[in-house]
């Protein structure tokens, strides 16, 4: 939010500046404004009259002497005054008036200039919206879009900040900070919604979470009645590894290889081997700890357990194989070494036990 306002600041000490100095010159031009002014007016008026074979009649009169303001006084609702005729023909192409900068005067109100806020309003159309605001944490377009029961839930988990004077949203990290590429509409109806956002840290490292929406459309506008978001962190089910990952690992942003340079994997890789001797990164150079740890397994050797397959495969990639005691269902992941031999290892899909498989239980 600072980083916004500061900029803004300037340019309205710039405008101010600018406001007070045309303001200064009017007012020692409007003594003769107004003399000129009803020099013209008398004019026209008796010019009328002796045209029409009349009088000026006593409304004309009052009309006349209202549309002249006292220096220093406001002028009249529907009068005209100096600044008026100054500003007739300095119109923009659009047809609006301008500022005494040439800028178009900014729309305010109670006194103040209207910040995000509105301009959020104008596009809360849709639940990509509402996705795209949260990556961004723009607290103005999440309040906007948010029912007073939502709006009331946030404020209590201290998601959402603030009040009149405008909202922030979110925190620093974990946080989903691609407002492109950190979210994914994987359902949605004419009423709810589901979005998988992707939170990182600069390890990096990422976590899925799961928000679950219920709206309503108001005036072109989406208002989200229902909100649960749930941070899939701590996976001990079949279950929960299928909602963090219904499309598996390859084709989502939880990915860490890609075979091209600058990739997260390699970030990564680097980190740990120059933290190497702190032990910070351990987890990361055997293969079955780093499957748990890059996919945000429970730790907890009571409710998930892993073992890898002795036999190595021609890529050299190794199978490990985990069991969630909760729901008894067990998972095969592929793991990679693909910085060599002394790299750390990366999660990929078992193309052949992609799903998580449960165990059938027999009846006695």
């Amino acid at each position: 939010m600072a980083f916004r306002e500061m900029p803004q600041l300037d340019r309205i000490d710039r405008k101010e500046e600018k406001r007070m100095g045309n303001d200064q010159d009017r007012e020692r031009k409007r003594p003769f404004a107004i003399i000129f002014l009803i020099l013209v007016l008398l004019c026209m008026s008796l010019t009328a009259c002796a045209g029409q074979g009349k009088e000026v009649s006593e409304p004309e009169r009052v009309e006349v002497a209202d549309s002249v303001s006292e220096p220093g006084t406001a002028e009249r609702p529907g009068s005209v005054s100096e600044a008026e005729m100054a500003s007739a023909s300095d119109q923009t192409s659009s047809g609006k008036p301008t500022g005494p900068d040439g800028m178009q005067p900014e729309e305010t109100e109670n006194g103040k200039e209207i910040s995000d806020g509105l301009e959020a309003a104008d596009r809360s159309g849709s639940i990509e919206d509402w996705a795209r605001a949260f990556c961004r944490r723009d607290g103005e377009t999440i309040a906007a879009m948010s029912g007073d029961k939502v709006k009331e839930t946030m404020i209590e988990k201290d998601l959402l900040m603030g009040g009149e004077d405008g909202y922030s949203f979110g925190w620093s990290s974990p946080w989903p900070w691609d407002e492109e590429k950190d979210y994914e509409i994987i359902e949605e109806t004419d009423n709810s919604a589901v979005i998988l956002y992707y939170a990182w840290v600069s390890d990096p490292h990422v976590t899925v979470w799961r928000e679950t929406l219920t709206y309503r459309k108001e005036d072109d506008k989406c208002i989200v009645e229902e909100e649960e978001l749930e941070m899939l962190d701590h996976i001990c089910t079949g279950e929960e590894y299928a909602r963090a990952y219904p499309h598996g690992i390859n084709a989502s942003r939880m990915n860490y290889y890609e075979e091209e340079d600058g990739s997260i994997g390699e970030a990564l890789n680097n980190n740990a081997l120059r933290e190497k001797d702190s032990g910070a990164y351990d987890v990361l150079f055997a293969p079955e700890t780093a499957a748990a740890y890059l996919l945000n397994f429970l730790e907890n050797p009571n409710k998930v357990s892993a073992s890898v397959e002795d036999v190595m495969q021609e890529d050299g990639s190794v199978l490990v194989s985990f069991a969630f005691a909760e729901d008894g269902s067990s998972l095969k992941v592929k793991m990679i070494q693909p910085y060599g031999k002394d790299g750390i290892w990366i999660p990929q899909d078992d193309l052949v036990n992609r799903e998580p498989e449960r165990k059938e239980k027999t009846v006695h």
